[in-house]
């Protein structure tokens, strides 16, 4: 079963990121030559565009399993939030085009895809606490 993060990363690549590295790509041609990709590597281009950034989406969803496996301490994870905004923007650079606007539509979502989880991993983390209090 997909996750419905996966269907949001995808729908973003597609639909935000796939326009704007064509119009980047037109930008660069020289006047008068007409931009024309193969129906092959158009679909090539758009399956693998909407697979990375599904992929993309989906590391919010590994950190909270790594998290309620206890695996991952999710206090430490926030003193560490720096570093991981560094990656997440690094991540981002490497995954879209060459222009800022882009990696900033998969960073600023994938970032608070992470604060969301850090916020509800710190919810089970004291649910967890209270119910071993309990016992």
């Amino acid at each position: 079963k997909m996750q419905p993060l996966f269907y949001l990363g995808a729908l973003i690549g597609i639909e935000v990121i796939q326009p704007l590295i064509i119009d980047f790509s037109r930008q660069w041609l020289p006047a008068g030559v007409l931009f024309l990709p193969s129906m092959g590597s158009y679909f090539d281009f758009t399956f693998n565009l909407a697979f990375s950034f599904g992929l993309a989406f989906q590391l919010p969803m590994i950190l909270l399993a790594l998290i309620m496996l206890e695996w991952v301490d999710v206090y430490q994870v926030q003193k560490k939030r720096s570093w991981w905004v560094v990656a997440i923007f690094v991540f981002a650079m490497i995954c879209t085009p060459p222009d800022v606007f882009s990696q900033l539509c998969l960073a600023i979502p994938l970032w608070g895809l992470v604060e969301a989880v850090l916020l509800v991993g710190v919810y089970f983390t004291k649910k967890k606490n209270i119910l071993d209090i309990s016992d």
